[in-house]
């Protein structure tokens, strides 16, 4: 469970918080409150007047947003995170895919990775380290 602040401000925005399903039972939420931070798990204090709750998406979520049959996804996925090179290598039959693109580089965690994917196929966004923008 990545609970950084940058998950936290990748998590908090309209197209991430918009696909939630209300009140899933496992869901992680988050409040920020005066440079600290309140993890509340199903829902647990969240109709707590004056403070804007967070949903943190686990990655199993973030794969299921993406509707895809097992391995239409991990093969978009690894178009996602490997460079070029990297793709045009294994498809001449050289498996050693290590080319990382710079882009997944800045991204630490794996739901990180995962969210940053789903934004970028389903909403055309990217992370500019502060927030989400069309390139």
């Amino acid at each position: 469970m990545d609970i950084s602040e940058t998950y936290i401000d990748m998590s908090d925005c309209p197209d991430i918080q918009l696909s939630q399903k209300p009140l899933v039972r496992g869901n992680w939420y988050v409040r920020k409150q005066n440079h600290s931070f309140l993890l509340v798990r199903d829902g647990a204090m969240l109709d707590t007047p004056h403070y804007s709750w967070i949903w943190l998406p686990l990655q199993d979520q973030l794969q299921n947003m993406m509707d895809l049959p097992l391995f239409d996804l991990l093969s978009r996925f690894s178009l996602f995170v490997f460079s070029e090179l990297s793709r045009e290598k294994h498809e001449r039959g050289q498996t050693d895919m290590v080319g990382i693109n710079s882009y997944s580089l800045q991204f630490t965690t794996p739901v990180q990775l995962w969210l940053a994917f789903v934004m970028k196929e389903r909403y055309g966004k990217v992370w500019s380290n502060s927030e989400w923008i069309k390139p």
